[in-house]
């Protein structure tokens, strides 16, 4: 039986996405609740992190300062 490959990592593109928020919303989530390497100029993060956030029981919130 063939099985799909699944990534295990994701880029910001791929949190905006799943996410359905702005690239700076998805950049402010990310770097705030997920461990990353950097490789480059990219960020890369763990789709099985990524995955056990958002399926918490609690909800998560983002957001990002608000400077005057």
């Amino acid at each position: 039986m063939k099985q799909s490959k699944v990534k295990s990592t994701m880029a910001i593109s791929d949190i905006q996405f799943e996410l359905g928020v702005s690239r700076k919303k998805a950049t402010a989530f990310a770097l705030s609740f997920l461990h990353y390497k950097k490789i480059g100029n990219t960020y890369v993060f763990s789709r099985r992190e990524f995955d056990e956030i958002i399926n918490q029981e609690q909800s998560v919130e983002y957001s990002l300062p608000k400077y005057n």
